[in-house]
């Protein structure tokens, strides 16, 4: 399955999208928020998505890149 999504990935999801929306994913240009989330998926450092994803690990991320001045307060004295 590694193989596939290594070297088929852009193939294997161009199918899936031309069912789901009834076309095929401009890879050159995507126009709406789906094409835009498959491309950088295809194209794109993914891994700290996650990370990015937890409003907590995200503020020790930010934190950690010195960027702690941006940050607000957040509720429930957890910032």
């Amino acid at each position: 399955m590694r193989f596939m999504l290594n070297h088929f990935y852009e193939p294997m999801v161009d199918s899936m999208y031309k069912k789901w929306k009834g076309r095929k994913i401009d890879w050159n240009n995507p126009r709406d928020i789906n094409e835009k989330v498959f491309w950088l998926m295809s194209r794109s450092d993914t891994s700290k998505w996650t990370e990015c994803a937890d409003k907590i690990r995200v503020r020790e991320y930010v934190l950690s890149k010195g960027l702690g001045d941006l940050l607000i307060p957040l509720l429930g004295g957890l910032g």
